[in-house]
C-alpha cells in the first residue's frame, strides 16, 4: 500500500514494504524535486549522524534523487497546535499540554542549532521551518525533526520569527490560545539560545515584522503589530 504524503516541493510517499514471514513496515520514499536538495539533505543528515537528535534514519539512497527513510508514526506539531487551540486556555490541561509542546519543540530546534554550532562554528537555521516538519511520535510524544534540504547558514531569529508567524497565522489567526503559545515559544527559546549566543533582539523584531507582512500578503490575513511588540519583550 502506498499513500502520498503532503509536501509542497517534492513527491513524498509512505509504503509498506514486506519483510518477510507476512511482516511489513512502513518506510517514507522521498523523490526530491532537485539534485541540489537531495544533496543539502543528505550532507545535513552526515553532520547529525552520531548526535543524540532525533531523526529519521536513512534507510536507501536510490539514485541522485530519492531517499526511504524510517517512518516515524505520531503527530505533527501542526496537529498538535490545532488540538490546543480548542482548550481553555485557563484549564490545567491546556497549562500541562501547552508546557509539554512547547518544552519539546523548543528542545528539538535548540539542540539541532548547538550541534550545527559546535560543527561548524557558525549559525545554521532550518530555513524550512514550520510545524509539520516536526512529529511528536506517538509512544511518548518525542519529538523529530523531519526535512533538511532547505538548512542553511542563517541567524537563529530568521527561524524563530518564521515559526512564531506560522503559529500565529495558522487559521484562525491570532485566537488567545496561539498569541500565548507565540510568547512561550520566544521565552523558551531565549532561555536555550542566550547561553550559546544571546539573540539580537532588533534583527529578531525586525524578522517578525518581515514575516508577518510576507505571511499577511500571501494569506490575506490581517496584520497585527501589537502582537509581535508584546511578544519581543517577552524574550
Amino acid at each position: 500500500m502506498t499513500k502520498q504524503l503532503k509536501s509542497k516541493k517534492n513527491q513524498v510517499l509512505l509504503t509498506d514494504i514486506g519483510l518477510g514471514n507476512h511482516h511489513h513496515a512502513q518506510y517514507v520514499v522521498k523523490n526530491f524535486a532537485t539534485v541540489e536538495a537531495f544533496e543539502r539533505e543528505v550532507s545535513i543528515y552526515k553532520e547529525l549522524q552520531g548526535s543524540a537528535l532525533l531523526i529519521p534514519h536513512i534507510v536507501a539512497k536510490e539514485g541522485d534523487a530519492q531517499l526511504v527513510l524510517t517512518y516515524i508514526e505520531g503527530q505533527t506539531a501542526l496537529e498538535k497546535l490545532e488540538a490546543l487551540d480548542t482548550m481553555d486556555p485557563k484549564s490545567g490541561l491546556w497549562q500541562r499540554e501547552s508546557a509539554f509542546f512547547i518544552e519539546n519543540l523548543c528542545g528539538w530546534i535548540a539542540q539541532f542549532y548547538k550541534i550545527m554550532y559546535d560543527r561548524k562554528k557558525v549559525q545554521w537555521i532550518l530555513g524550512d521551518i514550520h510545524l509539520r516538519n516536526f512529529i511528536f511520535e506517538k509512544d511518548g510524544g518525542t519529538v523529530y525533526g523531519i526535512d533538511f534540504e532547505e538548512c542553511t547558514m542563517g541567524q537563529w531569529e530568521s527561524d524563530m520569527a518564521r515559526l512564531s508567524v506560522f503559529i500565529l497565522t495558522y487559521d484562525p489567526a491570532y485566537t488567545e490560545n496561539k498569541v500565548k503559545l507565540c510568547r512561550l515559544f520566544m521565552k523558551k527559546m531565549g532561555a536555550l539560545l542566550d547561553p550559546v549566543s544571546p539573540l539580537d533582539q532588533k534583527f529578531l523584531k525586525e524578522e517578525l515584522y518581515r514575516e508577518l507582512e510576507d505571511l499577511g500578503k500571501r494569506r490575506g490575513v490581517e496584520v497585527e503589530k501589537n502582537v509581535l511588540k508584546e511578544m519581543v519583550e517577552d524574550v
